[in-house]
């Protein structure tokens, strides 16, 4: 009996993987596969029962005069949807027939055609890459214009760069899954065959010293779920003293870990269902973070603050409040949070700071969480990105890129009350130091008048022994005479 109970649970178990990856399948061919390195981007929800594609409504409402659109500050969009990545006033634009990168609005530097069923768009250091998910090519660009176009047999299920221009990719040909590392030349270095029934690898990334790279998948073969992250060498030389060049795994069981990346100081970011961890370049972990709510979204910003977005509470756990958003560095500690009014439905981190989307409610925040403003559009947008500085905003709709200038936007009183609180306690905090100050001027001046004091007294009690060391010579002197 308790073993048709152990029987029952591992089929119950297997179903639901099913079901996942089902689910990842048909996301993936709609683009949802794909999660990009996060330091550009943070467009997927960690949490794999709801990955979905993100409906746009085609809403016809007046818009505010800020975001009317002019030659100088806007660009007409094909239909079919247009990426976009920026890189302080420069910015890159990607279709499915191409893509043109841009100084500004109307100066065009380069462009380069291509056809891509579902093209995306990804961004790290000096570099871009666009891949074609389902598809079987993937392009890497830098400022200059293209760098090296890959070919590959199976189909791109996903995707990631490192900051030198090496290129890691994922695809599935029938039931074979492979791995490949590309150098900034677009050399193939590595190619690793997954063929093992059950087994579904993830996510994966390049360390930027170019020396490692890190691959997570799934085990569906026993009764739990267990997710893993394997380490490898790229360099052969590196390697030969470990088998397939493995050098370290670190093992959650009933954990899904759909994301990892590395951050500037070395340490592979792990985002699971369960939990957040950081594992340092030996493949030992480092800290972890145990999730008290589901994540929303999940970003990078300058590849040095792991930014979270947190969604519903996980039952059982002492929860955060929907739409909280947290910063963490490299060594796992939380060093800001801000509070949106609703529930996060977009993420975007970059090298200029984050922006935050609550339905149509924009919030800008500067590198480290600091709340700049707070914008409320009057249309529906496909993404809103930072340019190079956080009052400077890219604001994409289905048929027009923006660029507005957030001070001339009035702001709503959400971020006033916060810049008003951070500026009364700043004011606090200054009191406070100048109050410190001046009683330790004040305290300088006593002690400065006592140790005068003091050195009179010393002064005046010298003098008054000097005269009576005189006094007494004198007498001294007198008395000899008379003798």
């Amino acid at each position: 009996m308790e073993e048709e109970k152990k029987i029952v649970k591992k089929k119950k178990n297997k179903y639901i993987i099913i079901v996942f990856l089902l689910a990842l399948i048909v996301g993936g061919s709609c683009g949802l596969y794909y999660v990009d390195t996060f330091y550009g981007e943070g467009k997927i929800n960690t949490i794999i029962s709801s990955l979905q594609e993100k409906t746009q409504k085609n809403t016809d409402i007046t818009e505010n005069p800020a975001e009317q659109a002019t030659e100088k500050n806007s660009v007409t969009l094909s239909a079919g949807g247009t990426l976009f990545a920026t890189k302080g006033k420069r910015f890159l634009m990607c279709t499915k027939d191409g893509v043109k990168y841009m100084n500004g609005m109307g100066d065009q530097k380069w462009n380069d055609t291509f056809t891509m069923a579902v093209p995306e768009l990804i961004e790290e250091g000096g570099y871009y890459a666009v891949g074609d998910l389902a598809g079987k090519t993937a392009k890497v660009y830098n400022e200059s214009g293209p760098v090296y176009t890959v070919q590959v047999t199976g189909n791109i299920l996903y995707f990631a760069l490192n900051r030198n221009g090496y290129l890691g990719i994922i695809t599935k040909d029938k039931e074979v899954y492979s791995i490949m590392v590309y150098n900034s030349t677009g050399t193939q270095l590595i190619v690793r065959q997954e063929g093992e029934t059950g087994i579904y690898p993830f996510s994966m990334d390049i360390s930027d010293d170019n020396r490692i790279f890190a691959i997570s998948y799934l085990d569906t073969t026993d009764v739990e779920p267990v997710g893993s992250i394997n380490f490898f060498y790229v360099n052969e030389s590196e390697g030969r003293n470990f088998s397939e060049s493995m050098f370290a795994s670190v093992i959650k069981t009933n954990e899904l870990i759909p994301k990892i990346f590395y951050l500037d100081n070395g340490n592979l970011i792990v985002a699971s269902d369960k939990g957040l961890y950081g594992i340092g370049s030996d493949g030992k972990e480092k800290w972890n973070i145990e999730l008290t709510n589901h994540i929303s979204y999940i970003g990078v910003e300058k590849k040095k603050y792991v930014v979270v977005a947190y969604g519903s509470a996980i039952s059982g756990k002492n929860s955060r409040k929907v739409g909280n958003v947290s910063w963490i560095n490299g060594d796992g500690k939380e060093i800001a949070d801000f509070q949106a009014k609703d529930g996060v439905t977009y993420l975007n981190c970059n090298q200029t700071g984050t922006i935050i989307g609550c339905s149509k409610t924009y919030y800008g925040l500067k590198i480290g969480g600091r709340a700049f403003w707070e914008y409320t559009a009057t249309r529906d947008m496909t993404d809103v990105l930072l340019m190079e500085n956080v009052n400077n905003v890219l604001f994409v709709s289905n048929d027009t890129a923006v660029i507005l200038n957030m001070d001339r936007v009035s702001q709503d009183t959400a971020v006033k009350e916060e810049k008003q609180k951070t500026q009364s306690t700043e004011k606090v905090i200054q009191k406070q130091k100048d109050d410190e100050q001046q009683g330790e001027e004040q305290q300088e001046q006593k002690q400065e008048g006592e140790e005068q004091q003091e050195s009179k007294q010393e002064k005046n009690t010298e003098n008054e022994q000097k005269d009576k060391n005189e006094q007494n010579n004198t007498n001294g002197e007198n008395n000899e005479v008379q003798q």
